[in-house]
């Protein structure tokens, strides 16, 4: 057996696990661009049970950004996190409002953090 064999089942082991939190918890994990839609790349999970918006709404900003559904009041607060955050890099952990489909606010919390390469660029939040 090879290392790259006991790696994928590991991977895989890891993938399922992961799956399953966010199948059953009402949470939803992403990857988005640092820019000022937060630009999502990929993002799954209880998305549409939480918002109302589909994944496929806000990927690439279909149809929404992260940023127009994110609550108008708390979105200079949550920009001045992130960006504090991103130059201290460290994470952040926040609680702010999402605007559900329906218009009424939906309090989430958000733990997460920059990814940078190995240059120490951001790749994604």
């Amino acid at each position: 057996m090879s290392a790259h064999t006991i790696i994928s089942r590991t991977d895989d082991a890891a993938l399922r696990m992961f799956r399953s939190v966010f199948t059953t918890a009402d949470a939803f994990v992403f990857r988005c661009v640092n820019d000022r839609n937060y630009t999502m790349q990929q993002i799954d999970g209880h998305v549409q049970k939480i918002t109302g918006y589909w994944p496929e709404d806000v990927v690439g900003n279909a149809t929404r950004s992260f940023f127009e559904i994110t609550w108008h009041e708390d979105t200079d607060r949550v920009f001045g996190i992130v960006d504090d955050a991103i130059a201290k890099r460290i994470e952040w952990d926040m609680s702010y409002r999402l605007r559900h489909v329906d218009g009424h606010p939906v309090w989430i919390r958000e733990h997460a953090g920059a990814v940078r390469n190995g240059e120490g660029e951001i790749e994604y939040l």
